[in-house]
């Protein structure tokens, strides 16, 4: 598989499983969208933030923990996926869930 389809599979992936999460936890949702947008920025992770006080790694939310999605968009350069349909939704869902918020 070239690199660029794995990029696209991997970011298909990471915006199904926050799409899932957002059906229980739109909080956590966008709080994870935020930070994989910092993570794709280049920005390190707050360092006095533990993973598991962060995201509730003890709730029932669908897919994968929260610590493993941020893991698996690690490998993803921002550069790489920025022009794939899948970085576009996953941050128009995070306007969505703004939006639901706001109700």
């Amino acid at each position: 598989m070239s690199e660029f389809n794995f990029a696209k599979k991997r970011l298909e992936e990471i915006y199904q499983d926050l799409e899932s999460k957002a059906f229980f936890d739109v909080d956590t949702t966008i709080a994870l969208i935020e930070e994989l947008e910092k993570l794709w920025l280049g920005h390190q992770p707050d360092a006095t933030v533990q993973p598991g006080i962060l995201f509730n790694e003890d709730s029932s939310l669908p897919g994968k923990s929260c610590g493993d999605l941020i893991e698996c968009a690690r490998g993803l350069r921002s550069e790489q996926i920025q022009h794939l349909p899948a970085f576009t939704e996953i941050f128009e869902l995070r306007a969505s869930l703004y939006r639901y918020q706001s109700m």
